[in-house]
């Protein structure tokens, strides 16, 4: 039962039997909440959990791919056995749920991750509640709180699956999960108040022009108006403020191109994602390594030029590589980008001060 200072406002499963959320509006505040919920274990179930952990640590080693779930359950068998325990399934279920969190998963905002519903992830620093931004209810505190161990543990965790360092010397991180989860992460050197990481989320079926339709956001007449352009190698540009979801229409246009032309997308970090079998996705890198070459957007668009895109796509124009992208447009090829500015005018004057 709630208390009276809230009002349930929707709830949902996220791993049926086993996670769920509660999303609650503040009576005095007016603000919405999200709660997860996760497994209550009993005395027994938690002496099993904690031995297992402990079993974890000292071995600091796990299977890889499909064996982690059998490793792990025989592990808990062998707990039990040692500790004499016998659990139900359900206290099984909730044992295996917390080790596969804190091991394949992401610890405590694992829940928030597999949420479907959830677009960003936002930790704030150690010691304040984890905050989310919804597709339904926008920006939620959640009453999930990283402690300074285990915002330091998901740092290292984050870093092993990008395979990029981040330390006091390279104090900003930005790539891609496994997961096809992108990660914005900075440590204390440039955030005063503690580490923080954003973690945004994207569709595993991408928006397409219908989605946008159905939802309001464009209507029947542009949508078919940007098609005709598309097929006539009409150039486009797409300029907005932080997300105002230029990716989201330039992926969903992208869909609209005939499906046996050659599409060369270019981005920092992967975005876009195309069913074309001659879609040719290229990604920037950044070396720390002596010796080992950087390779730009600008890098990037000269190779493009060369191997007779259909459709060259960059995910963002942020510098340089404008200049060769627009020089491409002007020789014939079909291009699609976007640009990250308020107004048309500030797009110009930050394409001019990009030469």
């Amino acid at each position: 039962m709630f208390k009276e200072e809230v009002e349930l406002i929707d709830e949902y499963e996220v791993i049926k039997g086993l996670v769920g959320v509660v999303i609650v509006r503040d009576r005095k505040t007016g603000l919405y909440l999200y709660n997860v919920i996760e497994p209550i274990l009993s005395d027994n179930a938690g002496k099993v959990l904690t031995k297992s952990r402990e079993v974890l640590r000292m071995s600091n080693k796990l299977p890889e791919g499909n064996d982690v779930e059998g490793y792990l359950r025989s592990l808990i068998n062998e707990v039990m056995s040692r500790l004499r325990i016998r659990l139900s399934d359900d206290e099984l279920k909730g044992v295996m749920y917390y080790l596969l969190r804190d091991t394949v998963g992401y610890g405590k905002i694992d829940p928030l991750i597999r949420d479907d519903y959830i677009e960003d992830v936002n930790v704030n620093g150690p010691n304040k509640p984890v905050y989310v931004w919804h597709s339904r209810y926008e920006h939620l505190r959640t009453n999930i709180i990283l402690s300074h161990d285990e915002l330091g543990s998901l740092i290292v965790k984050i870093s092993q699956r990008i395979g990029k360092n981040v330390s006091s010397a390279y104090p900003i991180l930005e790539g891609l999960l496994p997961e096809g989860l992108r990660v914005e992460l900075g440590l204390r050197d440039v955030s005063p108040y503690g580490p923080i990481i954003t973690i945004r989320k994207f569709r595993a079926n991408p928006i397409t022009v219908i989605d946008l339709i159905i939802d309001g956001v464009i209507n029947a007449e542009v949508a078919a108006t940007l098609w005709f352009m598309l097929e006539n190698g009409i150039n486009m540009v797409i300029i907005g403020p932080t997300g105002a979801g230029k990716t989201t229409l330039l992926n969903a246009l992208l869909f609209l191109i005939r499906p046996e032309a050659r599409i060369v997308t270019i981005e920092d970090t992967r975005e876009i994602n195309l069913p074309h079998e001659q879609w040719v996705p290229l990604v920037t890198r950044e070396s720390e390594t002596p010796g080992v070459q950087n390779v730009t957007a600008y890098d990037l668009v000269k190779v493009s030029m060369r191997i007779r895109p259909d459709y060259l796509v960059i995910g963002e124009l942020r510098g340089e590589e404008a200049y060769v992208f627009f020089q491409g447009l002007a020789s014939g090829h079909n291009g699609l980008t976007t640009i990250h500015a308020s107004s048309l005018n500030a797009a110009v004057r930050r394409l001019m001060l990009s030469r």
